[in-house]
């Protein structure tokens, strides 16, 4: 009998020890020290550069989110050399727990200085577009009978939108416009 509680024992204070350490590790995780590695994972799954020149912020709960400051996205190769999108700050939180309920809770989504330069080339294709992993233009055949989240459970505290530009160029219909 001795044994079952040694063992028991030993597995609980495993058990704590993990969840201690998973704790410690998302307390002092700092998105700072990662921007590189950000960088060049988005590079390798859009084909774009990522520049994070300002700080990250993260959040966990109540709200989980990321605050962006000084952000860059890099057009797509065959466009201008002006980046796709500039961002001096974003925000986005979502509530935590109510995702185990398959409900999502959205606060104010707060977009500052951003400037969006969207184009389309003489031969139709655009830059907003990321290719697929077969090179083709990412459209996505949906099924009808999908099971999505549904609109029913969202709540959209607001939209926060400041200093925004927005540039559309289509060079293969010849239309430009510029909203500020």
């Amino acid at each position: 009998m001795k044994k079952i509680f040694l063992v028991l024992g030993s597995l609980f204070t495993l058990v704590l020890l993990v969840i201690v350490g998973v704790a410690f590790y998302v307390l002092t995780f700092d998105p700072n020290e990662n921007k590189e590695m950000i960088s060049t994972r988005f590079q390798e799954a859009t084909g774009r550069s990522l520049s994070l020149n300002g700080e990250l912020g993260l959040t966990l709960y109540p709200w989980l989110g990321i605050t962006l400051n000084d952000v860059a996205v890099s057009n797509a190769p065959g466009f201008s050399s002006t980046p796709l999108l500039v961002a001096s700050h974003a925000q986005v939180r979502i509530k935590l727990l109510p995702l185990l309920n398959n409900a999502y809770e959205i606060d104010t989504i707060k977009l500052d200085g951003v400037a969006l330069n969207l184009e389309v080339a003489g031969n139709g294709q655009n830059n907003w577009t990321l290719p697929d992993a077969e090179g083709t233009d990412g459209a996505v055949e949906r099924d009808n009978d999908s099971t999505g989240a549904s609109l029913n459970n969202l709540i959209l505290g607001g939209v926060d939108i400041r200093n925004t530009s927005l540039l559309y160029d289509d060079q293969f219909a010849d239309t430009h416009y510029e909203i500020h």
